[in-house]
């Protein structure tokens, strides 16, 4: 799939520490017969995540971050190492990692509250790891905190309508919303289902996709 979705920002919920207080790991089997570790992310990982957009082109950093054509090489590396460092944040919301085993990171997702019955979904996935089945791995665990929380709706913001992450929701089978904004397509996924038991709350309205390089 494509992997690649814009960005939005948004305040979330607070972030469990590393090691111990992070949440169990779990594996990612992609393919090509690679292992890959997923966990919670913060800012104490910043250095490892930024790390991620010196794996990817500049167009698929402009399309998560839905930069101005005009950035392009270190400017545009730096500007978004500024802001996935402020995505990292504790109250922006819940970030996952994707790790190799030497703990470089190949793949990062977002879920980004977005008021009290919404969040979006934005994706990274290095070049070289695209199209392996990263992206849909970490969709689907975005997708399962949505509901872990009681979100009703997800969103992605994609380039166009028949993006990866449009057919990994399709796969879910939850009903979909398409609709042009701007110079993208926002897919929303309603019907989130939500686990038994009370939902953990999703915290404050945010930004959403309002959030992007300038």
């Amino acid at each position: 799939m494509d992997e690649t979705t814009t960005a939005g920002n948004r305040p979330g919920s607070r972030r469990r520490g590393r090691s111990a207080g992070h949440a169990p790991r779990d594996v990612l089997l992609p393919r090509g017969g690679d292992t890959l570790t997923v966990r919670p992310v913060d800012v104490r990982d910043a250095d490892a995540v930024t790390a991620l957009h010196a794996l990817c082109s500049d167009a698929a950093l402009r399309a998560r971050y839905r930069a101005p054509g005009a950035a392009t090489g270190a400017r545009l590396r730096g500007e978004a190492d500024v802001l996935l460092s402020h995505l990292l944040a504790p109250h922006m919301g819940h970030t996952l990692g994707a790790f190799r085993s030497d703990g470089a990171v190949v793949g990062l997702g977002h879920l980004l509250w977005d008021g009290a019955d919404e969040a979006e979904a934005a994706l990274l996935v290095a070049d070289s790891w695209q199209r392996r089945g990263v992206g849909a791995g970490l969709l689907r665990r975005l997708v399962s905190t949505a509901g872990e929380r009681g979100l009703g709706r997800v969103y992605t913001v994609a380039t166009r309508p028949a993006s990866g992450a449009a057919a990994v929701l399709r796969t879910l089978g939850l009903p979909l919303e398409f609709r042009h904004e701007e110079d993208a397509v926002v897919v929303t996924a309603s019907r989130v289902p939500a686990p038994c038991g009370p939902a953990r709350p999703a915290g404050p309205p945010g930004l959403g996709r309002r959030c992007r390089l300038r």
